[in-house]
């Protein structure tokens, strides 16, 4: 019966997502074609309706099912974010969008027009997003309510399987309720309370459990290294009466690292260990906002580089740029762009003064009275204007606005802690943390868990705060030498 019930709201679901899009059609086409008028929308139908343009239309709203259905629009919700949930329903909305537009452009109508395309692409986002939001907190209320409930059992009783059963009772929205646990014994740290769920069956006895029971999925949180076996048993089990398996991504310990289940095609799923908060799709996000800010600046700061390089041309001998081979994303080698503060013969004379480094508890080379330093450049430098020209490093991809500073291959090679080479699993950035805290001021250590933090603690907003407490850093050039 439940079965039945879970199928009828799916296929209600899905006339609902179709009687959305048309109504989106034809918001779209009052407000393009029409003065914006209830009373006009017979006057709106009626051209439209024949034979012909029937079957057209139906054609068209089959192949959009079609590709909703393809995008996944309709598979289970529970464990996926509102904003996971966004980015699929804004790719099936811009296919079907695109679709239209290519059967207008094949068969041209006076109903299709650009401002149309436009208004429907965002009338039938609004409104099928708006719906899928209602829904969330609809079944959220149901199944905090006891309604509407998977019912799952997890394999193992560790730290892992705790947690899982933990967060399952204090969400109850996601609609999971949590019938036992599958072990021998039990090997928590601490037993659960009365009345949470407990060890209902062995591994041995999980095949006679699982056939007199009602259980939705098998979620398993064991340790592949010494439960091997144990885990391909419950896996065949499962398979063979047809329950739902779940695993933990979470297998290896990792402190720092990760781990999410990605797909090369339906067949090849990886799981996917990464470092840090910036996950593919907010790293693309980063970049088109580090692409926009970054030519919008450089035109915005055009006087300033313009003085700038008149300053040091006439200033002392050299080129207006100082370019360098610096050390980047997975230690990729880039050529950083500055304004030259420095005599040209600067990387010559660095050997020469090596032992005058302030930085003894670390790689990176620092004098603070360094000797190669031009007058303009000591200029340049406390207000970090030498550092402008990297917005073209920024447009051209190698670097970010706010990461982890890029560093020159000489200091690359001096790291003697391998933890600190993970600030270079991220783009270098213009501006960190460390810009902002201090620069010269603070230790190398200190300097590498400031890089450290930003990776694991990275967020647009977190960017922004940088890039906001940097302008009066450097119009106050604290910290610079």
């Amino acid at each position: 019966m439940k079965t039945v019930c879970r199928q009828v709201l799916s296929d209600v679901f899905k006339l609902t997502d179709i009687l959305l899009l048309i109504t989106a059609l034809l918001i779209a086409d009052v407000i393009s074609n029409q003065p914006v008028s209830i009373s006009r929308l017979a006057d709106v139908i009626s051209p439209r309706i024949s034979v012909f343009n029937g079957v057209l239309g139906t054609l068209i709203l089959l192949i959009w099912h079609l590709v909703f259905l393809w995008f996944g629009s309709y598979n289970s919700k529970r464990f996926i974010s509102l904003f996971d949930e966004f980015i699929l329903l804004l790719r099936a909305v811009f296919f079907c969008t695109v679709l239209l537009a290519v059967i207008d452009y094949l068969r041209p109508t006076e109903l299709v027009s650009i401002s149309f395309i436009y208004l429907f692409f965002w009338i039938s986002l609004t409104i099928l997003f708006s719906f899928r939001i209602f829904l969330r907190f609809v079944l959220g209320f149901l199944r905090a309510k006891g309604r509407n409930l998977r019912y799952i059992l997890i394999a193992g009783t560790g730290k892992r399987a705790l947690a899982y059963a933990r967060y399952m009772e204090k969400n109850p929205q996601i609609g999971y309720s949590v019938l036992g646990f599958i072990d021998n014994e039990w090997h928590g740290e601490t037993p659960l309370g009365t009345g949470m769920p407990q060890i209902v069956c062995s591994f041995e006895d999980f095949s006679s459990y699982l056939r007199d029971n009602v259980v939705d999925e098998v979620v398993i949180c064991l340790p592949i290294k010494t439960c091997y076996q144990k885990i391909l048993m419950i896996l065949k089990i499962a398979e063979e009466q047809g329950t739902v398996i779940r695993m933990s991504t979470d297998l290896f310990n990792l402190k720092a690292a990760k781990s999410r289940v990605e797909h090369i095609d339906e067949r090849n799923p990886l799981i996917t260990i990464v470092t840090g908060a910036m996950y593919r799709r907010m790293v693309l996000v980063k970049s088109l906002i580090d692409f926009a800010a970054s030519l919008l600046l450089v035109v915005i700061l055009l006087p300033v580089f313009i003085a700038a390089a008149l300053a040091i041309k006439f200033s002392s001998r050299g080129p207006v740029f100082f370019k360098q081979s610096r050390v980047g994303m997975n230690k990729r080698v880039f050529e950083v762009l500055k304004f030259r503060t420095m005599v040209t013969d600067a990387e010559q004379r660095l050997e020469q003064i090596a032992h005058l480094n302030e930085r003894k508890d670390g790689a990176a080379f620092k004098i603070k009275m360094d000797p190669r330093v031009t007058p303009v450049g000591k200029i340049l430098r406390k207000f970090s204007i030498d550092e402008l020209p990297q917005l073209f490093n920024v447009l051209k991809g190698d670097m970010s606005l706010v990461g982890p500073r890029p560093l020159p291959i000489r200091d690359f090679n001096e790291f003697n802690e391998d933890w600190q080479r993970r600030r270079f699993s991220v783009k270098p950035g213009i501006t960190c943390i460390w810009q902002v805290s201090g620069r010269d001021n603070i230790t190398f250590e200190q300097w590498m868990k400031m890089d450290m933090r930003y990776i694991d603690e990275w967020s647009l907003w977190l960017d922004l705060k940088i890039l906001l407490k940097t302008v009066p850093v450097s119009i106050l050039g604290v910290g610079a030498s």
